[in-house]
């Protein structure tokens, strides 16, 4: 019986064009075991004998799954065919991990995967939320706690690079997660596959956020049980659909995710997106995906007022603009939104500020200098401005002067922090506030609108502890 591996590699590039044989459901052989002896300690180059380029499409699917979430494009996939076989890179994955520690040549080529703009996106955030967003594009599920804390702890005690806990999770798989992934890349196969016998439209549309989305999410609906070759008929449906129709797909705007029970050095906590349909007179429809363990909670949006109302369990919101635009347009989406829900030992009045999210398109502050004379008099709290639904009256200001020192000025006194402070602050570093001696850290983002506004917004994360917090607060200071 052939596994999957042999019909790949009797196909010639060719034969690309004609499905190598078809589908196939067949199921490799479990490789995976949590020991590090497994994945091989030699220091040694890899040798790997020439291969054909058409003897890569299994592994090279396999990456694009664990790095982009999505099969491969032709001409991406014919490009780095060319690319391995012409570098004698190992045509098996066990092989290519030993490779990546000892080849630092094998070691650019996927540190292109792991450093390319697109995985960088989708892997915004913290340690734990990257582990849990290789399981759900690699076997369709969340991580369970054992693996979670398991590769989580290489990367944290620098053992092994996030790409090299990715390769080793895909390498990995048990039981129906090695019967998942074999479909997903079956099906990523016969995606590729049918896309190439397209004309170019169809290869030139396989581009952009919001198609690749789509494609995550028609991969994402594969299971154990899936028949890859009835599966087929939804791929062609997809490629049609992006080719010719491409308004009935949901667009995408991607945002980093703060979490309140986050740990205090870990900012942001999570990649997040919005998926949304505009239809007529500026009206907007979709759902939000957000949290380390992803959630999705759909929402409605009208003009002219542009007022988000979520869905359960997301009981208040604010969704904050530097400037309002008009008439409604994909701007309309939030720069900044707090999300609230409630939360035990929360009075039932008071929804807590678990989650904020901000904009992708905003940029990071990492020095003081450049918060120059920026006056912030907003503070919102659980979904309220500051002595509004309960949040405390006490902060009235954060206020920078012209080298860059801030001030807090508060009703029962104010806390400076020197500039030299605010910059280490802003690069991770987490401060103790006396006055409540909680620790606390800030990420400040600059935001420029579509409009061509601009302004700032100062994100406040406190918590009674370093890691694992039993309470934390999320605010943000705004100019308006």
């Amino acid at each position: 019986m052939k596994t999957i591996q042999q019909t790949f590699t009797v196909c010639s590039l060719g034969l690309l064009l004609a499905a190598c044989g078809g589908s196939t459901t067949e199921t490799p052989a479990p490789t995976g075991t949590k020991t590090l002896a497994k994945f091989g300690a030699s220091t040694a180059p890899a040798q790997s004998a020439m291969h054909a380029p058409e003897e890569y499409r299994e592994l090279l699917q396999r990456l694009y799954m664990v790095f982009f979430g999505r099969p491969a494009d032709v001409d991406g996939l014919f490009y780095w065919q060319r690319i391995f076989s012409e570098r004698s890179v190992p045509a098996t994955l066990g092989e290519l991990m030993q490779a990546y520690s000892a080849d630092a040549g094998v070691k650019q080529l996927i540190d292109n995967f792991v450093d390319s703009s697109e995985s960088q996106g989708l892997y915004t955030g913290n340690t734990a939320a990257f582990v849990n967003a290789v399981y759900r594009n690699t076997y369709n599920r969340n991580a369970e706690a054992e693996g979670l804390a398991f590769w989580s702890g290489f990367v944290a005690r620098g053992e092994l690079s996030r790409g090299q806990v990715a390769l080793r999770i895909l390498d990995g798989g048990q039981n129906d997660d090695a019967i998942v992934l074999a479909k997903k890349t079956q099906a990523s196969i016969n995606f590729t596959v049918a896309l190439a016998k397209k004309e170019e439209l169809a290869k030139r549309s396989y581009i952009g956020d919001s198609v690749n989305q789509a494609v995550r999410d028609l991969l994402g609906t594969v299971t154990a049980t899936t028949d890859i070759a009835a599966f087929q008929a939804q791929i062609d449906a997809m490629i049609e659909s992006f080719t010719y129709r491409p308004d009935s797909l949901p667009s995408i705007q991607r945002y980093s995710g703060f979490s309140y029970l986050q740990d205090m050095a870990s900012t942001p906590s999570y990649s997040a997106y919005y998926r949304y349909f505009m239809g007529e007179f500026g009206f907007f429809t979709g759902s939000v995906i957000f949290a380390e363990v992803p959630r999705t909670v759909t929402w409605g949006l009208s003009a002219p007022s542009q007022t988000i109302s979520y869905a359960a369990p997301i009981t208040a919101a604010i969704n904050f603009k530097v400037a309002s635009v008009a008439p409604a347009t994909t701007a309309a989406l939030p720069d900044v939104a707090m999300l609230c829900q409630s939360v035990a030992g929360t009075p039932a009045i008071l929804a807590k500020s678990t989650d904020i999210l901000v904009a992708n398109s905003a940029k990071a502050v990492l020095e003081a200098s450049a918060l120059a004379n920026q006056s912030f008099t907003y503070y919102r709290e659980n979904c309220a401005l500051a002595g509004e639904g309960g949040v405390t009256p006490n902060v009235q200001s954060f206020v920078f002067d012209a080298a860059g020192n801030a001030v807090v000025k508060a009703q029962k006194g104010s806390a400076t922090y020197s500039a030299s402070v605010v910059t280490k602050a802003l690069n991770g570093q987490v401060l103790l506030d006396v006055s409540t001696g909680k620790y606390l850290t800030l990420r400040v983002y600059r935001i420029v609108n579509p409009s061509g506004a601009t302004g700032f917004v100062i994100v406040e994360h406190q918590g009674d502890a370093l890691t694992g917090l039993k309470e934390g607060v999320l605010g943000m200071w705004t100019q308006q």
